[in-house]
């Protein structure tokens, strides 16, 4: 070990080889990985009544919270850590 640290840097999907429906695919499949607990995927590309899809809805089922986890919020000028139940992050 030569007691180095290396520094890593911010890079979009897209600079690792990926794109949004990749990491909309990696969170419905693990949704642990947001770090917000136990949650089970619900739904993905959901249909909305007034208009548009929901990306991902998961479930906390201790408590009954839903969330709606949109990746790519920041591009349509949305707050991505906002979800109409909780305030994410």
């Amino acid at each position: 070990m030569s007691g180095e640290i290396r520094i890593a840097r911010q890079i979009s999907i897209r600079e690792a080889g990926h794109d949004e429906r990749w990491l909309q695919d990696m969170i419905y499949d693990n949704p642990a990985c947001l770090g917000l607990g136990e949650l089970d995927a619900v739904a993905k590309e959901r249909p909305q009544s007034s208009g548009g899809r929901l990306d991902i809805l998961l479930k906390d089922a201790e408590d009954n919270s839903m969330y709606e986890v949109e990746p790519d919020a920041w591009r349509h000028g949305r707050n991505p850590h906002h979800s109409d139940d909780r305030v994410l992050g």
